[in-house]
């Protein structure tokens, strides 16, 4: 309507009307443009909020269950550092020992990640809208620090797997409960073999909770402030 209303005052020659009726739809277009756009924004930002909420449970979760991981290899590595000092004793313990490893099996824990929410908000740009610190805070931790923890929880479990296939099987009967040889080398080779399980335990321990676990820590307190949460004291 508006546009037949240009053309006929251009036909007619009345450029102020013309002029008048072409500004009203620019102005027209513009506000629909930026409508629009406010729509979008507003659709990203919800969508986004609702992400950042998904995300700090998944990172509930995953501290939680780093808890969980620590207090389990913290076990394993004091059950494994039992064996060894009763291996040392002149006449060991061998139930003592038999029960430390099977504690020490039990307590091989590794931190497995949720990150389904994070790969999403990676793939559907919804990061890139979010406060730099923020954004880095985020992708420190699920882009780079879980991940690490993750290969480093893979790489105990082969090396530990090896280590209990070719040396512990090889000094201990698992299902006796007993020493297949009980000479003073073969024994010091079963305690080596068990030095060795223990030091990889510690190394993934004191990854966990280094510098990722506060990286983690930091991510949630970030998260919370972000999406107004207070924590209850």
């Amino acid at each position: 309507m508006l546009l037949s209303r240009v053309t006929k005052h251009v036909k007619d020659q009345n450029w102020f009307a013309a002029a008048l009726d072409f500004c009203i739809v620019v102005a027209g277009i513009l506000i629909a443009v930026q409508i629009d756009a406010w729509a979008n924004r507003q659709a990203v930002q919800k969508s986004t909020e609702a992400s950042l909420r998904m995300l700090l449970s998944d990172l509930t979760l995953d501290i939680e269950r780093l808890d969980l991981v620590t207090e389990a290899q913290t076990m394993r590595i004091d059950a494994l550092q039992r064996v060894s000092d009763t291996l040392k004793e002149p006449d060991p313990n061998y139930e003592e020992v038999a029960e430390n490893l099977n504690l020490a099996v039990d307590n091989s824990r590794t931190l497995l990640v949720r990150d389904t929410v994070y790969d999403t908000m990676e793939k559907e740009g919804q990061l890139v809208v979010l406060p730099p610190e923020l954004r880095r805070k985020i992708s420190m931790t699920y882009g780079y620090d879980f991940p690490a923890l993750a290969t480093a929880g893979l790489q105990m479990d082969e090396n530990a797997d090896e280590v209990e296939s070719r040396c512990v099987d090889a000094y201990w009967d698992r299902e006796l409960r007993v020493p297949i040889s009980e000479t003073r080398e073969d024994l010091a080779r079963l305690r080596n073999c068990i030095i060795n399980l223990r030091g990889y335990s510690a190394w993934y321990l004191s990854s966990s909770e280094g510098q990722y676990r506060q990286n983690a820590e930091a991510l949630k307190t970030a998260l919370e402030i972000e999406l107004g949460i207070e924590r209850e004291l």
